[in-house]
């Protein structure tokens, strides 16, 4: 990952957290007043950091309404789009990508002793699995940047392979078959540090060997 898409994903990353917890105060609702500074300090954020994600907020349309003092109510917009990434995190939202989205609220699975599932349980397999999507991220720029004619068909399989592994029951053959494909393609492409990675990684944490 670039040290610019290092960057980009940060503060996406820090304007979720602090929007997620604006709609926690208010429980949801319209129209419903909180301290947006208040809640800023409390997260730790510093003085400069919340201003700029205040405006970048207000510019988006996520307040319905600002008061003197940093009173803000989130919009409809603000609240739909929270509500969906709670409901859905391994879809990206406007404003937020998935992976961003599973550092505060990933899918659950964990793995069975059996040959082809997967099971689904209450265990959220949590930081690792966004580096899992992350190290996806990176082979798919990775693949767009090279020369080879058929490349759009393996970001393909790397888009199908991640679609397989957000499940909350992926198919371990899947998995596996695009994990290899992913990997041959690497081999093309001179790529085959990040696909490596990306192998431990999906065996390490979800004990799927490819």
């Amino acid at each position: 990952m670039n040290e610019n898409r290092n960057i980009v994903l940060e503060k996406q990353k820090r304007r979720y957290e602090l929007i997620l917890e604006l709609w926690k105060k208010v429980n949801g609702k319209e129209y419903t007043d909180v301290n947006f500074w208040k809640v800023a300090d409390n997260l730790g954020f510093s003085k400069d950091e919340a201003t700029e994600i205040y405006h970048y907020l207000m510019n988006e349309g996520f307040f319905s309404s600002r008061r003197a003092g940093g009173g803000v109510s989130l919009s409809h917009r603000a609240i739909v789009e929270i509500e969906n990434s709670i409901s859905n995190p391994q879809q990206s939202t406007e404003h937020f990508p998935a992976t961003v989205i599973q550092n505060f609220n990933a899918p659950v699975g964990s793995v069975q002793n059996g040959n082809h599932s997967i099971s689904n349980v209450n265990q959220n397999i949590g930081q690792n699995f966004s580096e899992i999507l992350e190290q996806l991220a990176i082979i798919r720029s990775q693949f767009q940047s090279s020369s080879v004619a058929d490349k759009e068909d393996f970001i393909d399989i790397v888009n199908d392979l991640e679609k397989e592994i957000i499940k909350e029951n992926p198919n371990k053959s899947k998995i596996k078959g695009f994990l290899t494909t992913t990997k041959d393609f690497a081999v093309k492409t001179g790529t085959e540090l990040a696909a490596t990675t990306l192998a431990k990684l999906i065996e390490s944490q979800i004990g799927i060997k490819g």
